[in-house]
């Protein structure tokens, strides 16, 4: 141990000891699509566009990428001098080919007839009450102003102007514009004109606190107004641009031609230089500047080279780094903001001992030099006795005093040696003058700093209820529970009553490896691991988890990379220490906002260890490139969505104009392959955007994605394109949406089915139409049969049957031969009822079931000739039978009928015939001989019967009748 040193490493007046951040310029060049290396001018329009003037181009940037638009024709050629927007959306470009016009929605710039050979070198939009005007310089040709729809011209002539060859304008807050000519200065517009003479070298004008300034090529800015002179000295380069800062009120940019950039304090009439700045280029303070512009807190600088922006907004937070600096060497790894005195920040050190920083002063004390055990120091902690406990390598706690510069070790856990270390130091609410010591190898400890002793001890050695776990990485006490991170065995709480210790929430998915906790009273507690997660557990009003929880990952937007420090600020919001920087958590918006380097964090590489919140909020972190301190209600965030918009479409490779998308994209089926680009436009750090999509209609589910989105081969329907983007800060801005059809191949569409349903309906009316004249032809055919049956053949069988009767009655006849002719007669007249029953199956006009019936009964009632009954349905329902259904119908009851009349000797025979347009059924009973079922099996007739039955999808049955005879049914469902 040495004795105490004083380092005046920083002899800053207060307030300087928190360095601001190096400006962090991106460079624009030729590779990113500029179209010449030399930037003249720059302009940001009301979309958030961004307009850079180079050779016979205007570029448009969005932060992604840059578009040329060409100005006049080629012959025209020559530079683009000044740039300007006007509220109706124009973007106005003046230069060596003319003046030009960009309308809001157009795609290319049109001329804007000033004269012939106009060369245009100044621009400037006037004031509300005057309707903005555009005021145009020239070259030799004076002054225009274009407004309410007239174009009015300023001359030397007249005495409008001092000179016809105007070099620089700036519209003045009150009315009218200053003209930097040639020949001086003019005040035009508001009154009669006037002149000063005296400054006719003026390249740059600027209205700033009251004043005009005048940047001179003599490298001297003069200020005007209240009736006298300032006249700041340059160095020699030419003043080129004049641009005030609206981050820096009071402040006006000043770039030389060959002399960089400064910073011009108007309020107390100074020039300083720039601040410090990274992303520049070599020997930049003799950069040849052409343009100068700050926009919506971003500085714009345009040279030879190309050009060059970065956000200059003020830092948002205090930082302290290390060489050069109040800390010995940068790396911080533990921290302390003292509750006894908020000008003092604790500093623990790789290799670099402790430190106490004032920070108003901005000098350091330190102690602890190598070799000595504290020269690593990871954890710090002021006593109530005026003493610093400190932790360090090993499980030893130091009890410091740091007026006497004395240092006391006392051992945690004896026997194990020098091991591990002491990760943090937590007072105790509940036991006053306690500590909660966290360690990586004697587990969680209790340690009265007024006794010096160890007073309890919760590790799995000591018996049942205790945290198994010799790793532990924090503890902290809130609403009467003691929470304990460990890095293995996960979350616990101890009851500090009774010091037993219960698994909190293994369900939720914390993991077992954790490094940090934090809640406000009453509020949800959360936890930060090392597999890049924070998980929310909320709690009931007693403090008590009420087992829900949620996990938030790097899909959420968290930082790959673990969650070393947490605090909860006056405000709710959650503040995260990373590897990667820090993160502030919005848990109601659920976003996620990281800080770095640019933000005004000493470094972006915070320690896991280096964490601490003091008693009024503030917030101290440290890492590899020294301390930051800030209080987090008062660090401005931005939650105004940055707007989004699409710079250009692809399909199958071939770009489109941007108007193709009004009303939506409609593409063939042959093109069907899209891509979309597009921006938000926050240019202050476009490398924080972070952009979504999805194709709805495909898949509905958000997908992160970069600058532009690609489908190469989508399916035809409809979708509808969205992306959303994040400004600076991690907001979501509401998605834009783009309408898009995929049309179908014609085979695919509805006019082409609809004809083919005609075609194929066509086809099946015609094939009905084939089918219901065959059925008629075959129809008149059969009714033609069954005439000429009847007609021919049955008249003249008739006949013959007439001639035998005739022939048989003759005298003479021997009776022999007159049996005979009677015999011959009987077989015509039967052939001729056969032949009646052949015409009535063959003539069409008899296919229904209640011919069939009919017939049926007719045949019954012949041919039992009284000897029994028939029963029949008077009526019967239309349906319709087939010449073969109704000739097996009939043939089976017919043959059924005179099995019972000529082979069964019956004296009675019963008929019983059922039909509706479901059935069909008939019985015949006699009380004939009966049967032999054998013998009868093996004739033909039943196995007729059998087989028509069948064909009528029906059975027939024969069975004997009691008391003798036999009885046939039969029974058909017709479907």
């Amino acid at each position: 141990m040495r004795v105490a040193v004083w380092l005046a490493l920083l002899a800053f007046a207060a307030g300087a000891a928190a360095q601001p951040p190096p400006l962090q310029f991106r460079h624009l060049g030729l590779p990113d699509g500029l179209s010449s290396f030399a930037v003249t001018a720059i302009e940001a329009d009301d979309e958030g566009f961004v307009w850079l003037g180079s050779e016979a181009a205007a570029d448009r940037y969005d932060g992604v990428r840059v578009r040329p638009h060409g100005i006049g024709a080629e012959e025209e050629g020559g530079y683009v001098y000044a740039l300007a927007t006007t509220p109706d959306g124009a973007v106005w470009a003046g230069g060596a080919g003319g003046l030009w016009r960009w309308g809001a929605g157009a795609t290319s710039f049109r001329r804007v007839r000033l004269g012939d050979g106009v060369e245009v070198r100044a621009l400037a939009v006037g004031a509300a009450d005057e309707g903005h005007p555009v005021w145009v310089g020239t070259v030799g040709g004076g002054l225009f102003r274009i407004g309410g729809g007239e174009v009015r011209r300023f001359s030397a002539v007249r005495g409008h102007v001092a000179s016809d060859t105007v070099r620089a304008l700036v519209a003045r807050a009150g009315g009218g514009v200053v003209a930097a000519t040639t020949g001086g200065l003019s005040w035009v517009g508001r009154g009669p004109a006037r002149h000063d003479r005296s400054l006719a070298d003026v390249r740059a004008l600027a209205e700033v606190g009251g004043r005009l300034w005048a940047g001179r090529e003599t490298g001297d800015v003069v200020g005007i107004g209240d009736g006298r002179r300032q006249r700041l000295v340059g160095e020699g380069a030419p003043v080129w641009a004049l641009a005030p800062s609206t981050v820096r009120p009071g402040h006006v940019w000043v770039g030389y031609r060959g002399g960089g950039v400064r910073l011009l304090d108007v309020r107390t009439g100074t020039l300083g230089p720039m601040p410090p700045a990274t992303g520049l280029a070599e020997a930049f303070d003799r950069a040849e500047v052409l343009s100068l512009v700050e926009r919506d807190g971003v500085l714009w600088i345009g040279t030879t080279r190309g050009a060059y922006h970065a956000d200059a907004a003020l830092p948002r937070f205090t930082a302290y780094r290390g060489g050069g600096g109040p800390l010995a060497v940068p790396e911080v790894i533990g921290v302390h903001l003292s509750p006894s005195d908020p000008d003092v920040v604790w500093a623990g050190t790789v290799q670099g001992g402790l430190h106490r920083i004032g920070r108003r002063t901005g000098r350091a004390e330190r102690w602890f030099d190598a070799p000595h055990p504290l020269a690593v120091l990871f954890a710090i902690q002021e006593g109530d006795e005026g003493d610093v406990w400190l932790g360090g390598r090993g499980a030893t706690l130091w009890r410091f005093r740091p007026e006497a510069g004395e240092s006391e070790p006392f051992e945690l856990a004896p026997g194990r040696g020098g091991a591990g270390l002491i990760a943090d130091l937590t007072p105790s609410r509940r036991f006053p003058g306690h500590l909660w010591v966290s360690t990586s190898e004697a587990g969680l400890v209790r340690f009265d700093t007024r006794a010096r002793r160890v007073v309890a001890r919760h590790v799995a050695l000591e018996g049942p209820g205790r945290i198994p776990a010799t790793d532990v990485w924090q503890a902290v006490e809130a609403d009467g529970a003691l929470w304990v991170a460990t890095d293995g065995e996960g979350l616990w709480q101890i009851d500090l009553a009774s010091g037993r210790a219960e698994r909190v929430a293994p369900e939720c998915g914390l993991g077992a490896r954790l490094l940090s906790l934090a809640a406000a009273p009453g509020g949800p507690l959360w936890v930060g691991g090392r597999d890049r997660q924070l998980a929310r557990l909320d709690r009931d009003a007693d403090g008590r988890p009420t087992g829900a929880c949620r996990i938030y990952g790097p899909s959420d937007g968290l930082p790959p990379e673990g969650v070393g420090g947490l605090f909860v600020d006056g405000r709710g919001d959650v503040w995260l220490s990373t590897n990667l920087g820090l993160v502030r958590f919005d848990p109601e918006a659920e976003v996620f906002t990281p800080f770095a380097e640019a933000d005004g964090l000493a470094t972006s590489e915070l320690y896991w260890y280096a964490r601490d919140q003091g008693p009024t909020g503030e917030i101290a972190v440290g890492g590899a490139g020294g301390l930051t301190v800030f209080d987090p209600d008062a660090v401005s965030i931005d939650d105004a969505p940055a707007p989004v918009v699409l710079t250009g479409l692809r399909v199958d490779g071939q770009r489109r104009p941007l108007a193709a998308l009004d009303g939506g994209l409609v593409v063939p089926h042959r093109e069907n392959d899209v891509a979309f680009e597009y921006a938000a436009l926050d240019l202050r750090q476009p490398g924080k955007t972070r952009y979504r999509v999805r194709l709805v209609g495909a898949a509905d589910r958000w997908a992160a994605a970069g600058p532009e989105t690609r489908y190469p081969a989508l399916e035809p329907g409809h979708y509808t394109f969205e992306v959303a983007a994040t400004n600076r800060d991690g907001y979501w801005s509401a998605p834009v949406s783009v309408p898009l059809r995929v049309r179908p191949p014609f085979w695919r569409t509805v006019p082409f089915w609809l004809l083919v349903v005609g075609l194929v309906g066509a086809v099946g009316f015609s094939a009905h139409r084939y089918r219901i004249a065959q059925i008629q032809r075959v129809e008149r055919t059969r009714r033609r049969i069954a005439d000429d049956l009847h007609d021919g053949i049955g008249s003249k069988i008739s006949s013959v049957a007439l001639r035998l009767d005739m022939v048989g009655r003759t005298a003479a006849l021997p009776d022999a031969a007159r049996d005979t002719l009677a015999t011959l007669s009987s077989t015509a007249r039967s052939v001729v009822g056969d032949l009646r029953d052949t015409v009535w199956l063959v003539d069409a006009e008899h296919d229904d079931l209640a011919s069939v019936v009919s017939r049926m009964e007719q045949f019954a009632v012949a041919t039992l000739d009284r000897r029994g009954t028939v029963e029949a349905p008077a009526e019967v329902p239309p349906r319709t039978l087939s010449m073969e259904a109704r000739r097996d119908l009939y043939l089976l009851f017919t043959e059924a009928l005179h099995n019972a009349v000529r082979h069964a000797e019956a004296d009675r025979v019963d008929v019983r015939i059922e039909a509706d347009a479901e059935r069909v059924a008939f019985a015949v009973e006699d009380d004939g001989t009966g049967f032999d079922p054998a013998t009868a099996e093996a004739g033909r007739g039943l196995t007729t019967m059998r087989r028509r039955a069948e064909a009528l999808g029906g059975a027939v049955s024969w069975t004997p009748r009691e008391g003798g005879g036999t009885a046939v049914r039969f029974e058909a469902d017709l479907g």
